[in-house]
């Protein structure tokens, strides 16, 4: 398995290890890891810097938060503290 440019060679077990840590549970609406259901678990970086591999950076999230997310990383920059979570609904 080849891995996307400016990710690491090992991130696919990486990834596993996070999603392992997860319980394989999406840890921001807490749905299982199940694609049939259209609940695929990944692993997003806080910081949007594929490098950047430290544990406090790297959030197992179902398909569906990972792009609420990254479309609020690129709207607003990197995560901290400070902001404030999207709501869960879409309208």
């Amino acid at each position: 398995m080849t891995t996307d440019p400016g990710y690491p060679k090992d991130w696919p077990a990486i990834a596993i290890l996070v999603k392992r840590a997860a319980n394989w549970l999406c840890q921001e609406c807490h749905a299982p890891h199940d694609p049939p259901m259209g609940y695929t678990l990944t692993v997003h970086h806080k910081d949007g810097n594929k490098s950047n591999l430290t544990k406090s950076n790297l959030i197992a999230l179902c398909q569906r938060c990972h792009l609420r997310r990254q479309g609020r990383l690129r709207l607003y920059g990197p995560e901290d503290d400070r902001q404030m979570p999207l709501p869960m609904e879409v309208t």
